[in-house]
């Protein structure tokens, strides 16, 4: 199942797989000593070259690290390992996944653009089709989004990866999905993750309202879509911008690695247009120095320990490309053999 921070209020944590140290090459983020450490610890959490849900492998979580690891210099050494598995047990992974993970699925084609193989033709699996049947018709209850859950918590969460999915993937997004995402918008410039069943008029206290992860996978998945950011949306990150540098869960929370992360993953998007400037994307940066423990790993507030989700969506948003740029044509022949 896709994991949203949306749903989460602890860390998720894995147990530690023993495994070579992997030395990263100087990262393309400014944060150059926080990336390969986290990008290291990433690679111990893995079994196999996948992260692990129990027994089984996680989609959402391995796609996640090789897609985060793919623009670091020497991390699709890493990622490709993570890739493999993937496309070896791509028909059973894909079952799995059903229609209910559009999320999941869209995090799986970002990585196999990233890594140069084709979506449509995953070890026979066409993953782009089946995020596409995931779109809610004209006749459902909410035409345009991107899967029959529930999208109280994890609406514009999904529908921004699912769009920017198919920008990599080179599909047209349909009008529906932009126009269900609009509508999620509130009048401050957050976005909700799902404004009827979570109204723009909800307090932060409870959970409810705008939120930062909502807003910033809103704006990957407009800017994927070609549509204009409006400047209200854009004041709204800005300010909500923590002292520190980073961006917490809601307005009024402490920043975490994993909402810096995704705003920072935004921003990239952007190319730090005003009136975001480089500025506050550099001070976000900076920030994850903080949610670093000692294990190389970001840790969520009020842990210890670092969790991989802390890791790889903080992880992306230090890569200082489009979540869409990357592809590694040349990396395609070693996961398919």
């Amino acid at each position: 199942m896709f994991i949203s921070t949306t749903l989460r209020k602890t860390a998720l944590t894995l147990s530690s797989v023993a495994l070579t140290t992997v030395l990263f090459a100087t990262p393309v983020s400014a944060a150059s000593t926080v990336v390969p450490r986290v990008a290291t610890w990433l690679v111990h959490q893995t079994s196999g070259g996948a992260l692990l849900s129990g027994t089984t492998v996680s989609v959402s979580e391995t796609a996640g690290f090789a897609l985060a690891v793919s623009a670091l210099p020497n991390g699709k050494l890493n990622g490709r390992g993570a890739m493999r598995v993937l496309w070896q047990q791509a028909a059973t992974l894909r079952a799995t996944l059903g229609t209910q993970d559009p999320g999941g699925l869209a995090l799986w084609i970002l990585a196999a653009h990233a890594y140069g193989v084709n979506p449509r033709n995953f070890n026979k699996v066409n993953l782009v089709t089946a995020l596409q049947s995931t779109l809610e018709g004209p006749s459902s209850s909410a035409p345009g989004r991107f899967g029959s859950e529930d999208s109280k918590y994890d609406g514009s969460f999904r529908q921004g990866f699912s769009m920017a999915a198919l920008k990599a993937a080179g599909v047209a997004i349909p009008t529906s999905a932009v126009t269900w995402l609009k509508k999620q918008g509130c009048a401050n410039g957050g976005y909700s993750s799902d404004a009827t069943a979570n109204p723009c008029s909800g307090s932060p206290a409870d959970y409810a309202g705008p939120d930062l992860n909502s807003t910033a996978l809103a704006v990957l998945g407009l800017k994927a879509a070609g549509s204009v950011i409006s400047a209200s949306t854009l004041s709204y990150l800005k300010s909500q911008q923590q002292v520190d540098g980073g961006w917490g869960f809601y307005p009024g929370n402490a920043s975490d690695p994993s909402s810096t992360g995704l705003v920072l993953t935004a921003l990239q998007s952007l190319a730090m247009v005003p009136p975001t400037s480089a500025g506050n994307f550099s001070k976000g940066s900076s920030a994850m120095a903080h949610f670093q423990v000692s294990s190389g790993g970001f840790a969520y507030p009020g842990n210890a320990t670092a969790d991989v989700l802390s890791s790889v969506q903080g992880l992306q948003g230090l890569t200082g490309h489009p979540i869409w740029s990357t592809n590694d044509a040349a990396g395609a022949q070693q996961i398919s053999r």
